[in-house]
């Protein structure tokens, strides 16, 4: 048997089933996009409370108004960006590998009275460690020469209520004779540290503190684009708008509206992140869209509909299609009622063979056949 590739696994929320931490399933659901089933990028809330992608939510207001989820009325310009969910959705990206490793891993199978053995038996080591600490440091101690007589007469303690006769030195907190602070702030007490006069010339003088906080902002900050009302702009107008922009002008008047909506959806999109990505990377994707949609066929699609919109959308113009394909029924409809009169003919001279109604899509064809029967 061939080891199984897992060079394409696709994460998904059924990778927990059947794991030490199923519940995570249910915690990673709502982080992916109902629309792409992905990991939601740049989260925005729609005005019914759903979230989705940015890119996804838009693309589905502009097809149809609705929002994927309930189905409820709703505008691009009502959507807010819910900021909290993307910074969960990076941080639950960044664990996820290693929990799942780790909820994969089979159970260690382990011995009560081992456990206890060998939680006596740090106890022990800890207690002895102790004792070795203990007297090692009592004979350090004992052995270090007494270089200064006046430091010998003071002891450092914690900090606390003290009832040992001893003061504390104002300047390093060292606890020992009244009558010695003065000569040991004069000889032997260490400087204190000097955090604020050291920090502060620092930020000054540094210019690479400048220079980050420079190189942190987006060098691309896009503004959003408006939407268009179509049927106000002829042919030249839009194509103008999209030479405005910086995109292609060519094709037909739908694949030139398609072109812009997409255009304006990536572009909207991109502006909602907090990392924008550059026009090229954005145009590269609206090629990339193009390409896929006369893939997919969507193209003739929309090109047999006449209008710009597929024949289930509620402005398709019904007059036009049938002006345009009514050659084609009219075709059918004769032959159809060439191959009823060739059926008729043959019931009426031939006995064996059965008699058959045939409906004849002119409406009347239907009693013509009914009266030939009873004939």
């Amino acid at each position: 048997m061939r080891p199984q590739d897992t060079s394409f696994d696709v994460p998904d929320p059924t990778d927990w089933k059947g794991t030490a931490l199923q519940g995570f399933a249910a915690v990673e659901s709502p982080m992916r996009c109902q629309v792409c089933k992905e990991f939601m990028i740049t989260p925005m809330m729609t005005s019914c409370g759903h979230t989705f992608c940015s890119l996804c939510i838009r693309r589905c207001l502009a097809n149809d108004g609705l929002c994927p989820a309930c189905r409820t009325p709703d505008q691009e310009l009502k959507l807010r960006a819910n900021k909290s969910m993307g910074e969960v959705i990076e941080a639950f990206k960044q664990i996820r590998g290693p929990a799942l490793e780790i909820a994969k891993m089979p159970p260690a199978l382990s011995d009560p009275g081992s456990q206890k053995r060998k939680r006596d038996a740090s106890i022990s080591n800890s207690q002895d460690l102790e004792k070795r600490r203990t007297r090692s440091s009592a004979r350090i101690a004992s052995q270090e020469p007494l270089e200064n007589p006046m430091e010998a007469t003071y002891i450092e303690q914690s900090d606390g209520v003290y009832d040992d006769g001893l003061v504390a030195c104002p300047i390093c907190s060292a606890r020992m004779k009244e009558y010695l602070v003065n000569g040991h702030i004069d000889t032997s007490c260490p400087a204190p540290p000097s955090d604020h006069s050291s920090s502060k010339p620092n930020n000054i003088s540094n210019p690479s503190v400048t220079t980050n906080l420079r190189l942190q902002r987006p060098s691309f900050e896009p503004t959003p684009l408006p939407t268009l009302n179509y049927s106000l702009l002829n042919d030249t107008n839009l194509r103008k708008k999209l030479k405005d922009l910086g995109i292609s002008s060519i094709g037909n008047r739908p694949h030139l509206e398609r072109r812009h909506r997409e255009w304006v959806t990536l572009w909207n999109s991109n502006c909602d992140s907090s990392k924008p990505r550059s026009k090229a990377e954005l145009l590269r994707d609206l090629e990339t869209w193009e390409k896929t949609q006369v893939r997919q066929g969507t193209s003739r699609n929309y090109t047999l509909a006449g209008g710009g919109l597929p024949i289930t959308s509620n402005d398709f113009d019904a007059a036009a299609w049938s002006s345009k394909h009514g050659s084609e029924f009219r075709s059918l409809i004769e032959e159809a009622e060439r191959n009823r009169k060739q059926k008729s003919t043959g019931g009426a001279t031939s006995t064996s063979e059965p008699i058959g109604v045939a409906i004849d899509v002119s409406g009347d064809g239907f009693n013509n056949e009914t009266k030939d029967c009873a004939d």
